[in-house]
């Protein structure tokens, strides 16, 4: 079974280009996840992200999982980013826009299957590429927390 699944591993399409975008203009990215940190490390690794992400939050190594805020929060100071000019990109409603939200940070739901919108407020993307498409959406997400202060 770990075999197969571990073989199953595959980027979203519009990953690593838009991680790779967005350092590029100044964004220093953090994964944080809810996965076990070896798991996620090997996937990072296998799947040639490690060298475009600044680090990874691991609930089992922080101590408290998504929608926590303070793991959110975490991620932000590991970087000494400031949230008030920091975003999630999550596609989960229940924990990463609601953990972003709980912490006062700019949250961009990728909504790769298409879903509902529930919330018009709520920034949204449906994929990862182009990368120009996604960096306009952080951009808006982070302007719209700084309004709603």
């Amino acid at each position: 079974y770990r075999h197969a699944y571990e073989a199953a591993w595959r980027l979203v399409p519009g990953a690593a280009s838009m991680l790779s975008a967005a350092r590029a203009v100044g964004w220093t990215p953090v994964v944080v996840t809810n996965n076990a940190s070896q798991e996620q490390w090997l996937k990072v690794e296998r799947c040639g992200l490690a060298p475009l992400i600044a680090d990874m939050i691991t609930s089992e190594a922080f101590g408290a999982a998504k929608p926590d805020p303070r793991i959110m929060t975490h991620a932000v100071d590991c970087v000494r980013g400031a949230r008030e000019h920091a975003v999630v990109v999550g596609d989960s409603l229940s924990t990463d826009v609601a953990g972003a939200r709980a912490a006062g940070v700019a949250v961009v739901w990728f909504n790769r299957w298409q879903a509902t919108v529930v919330d018009a407020t709520l920034r949204t993307v449906t994929a990862l590429e182009p990368a120009a498409h996604v960096l306009e959406a952080f951009d808006r997400a982070v302007a719209d927390q700084l309004a709603s202060r």
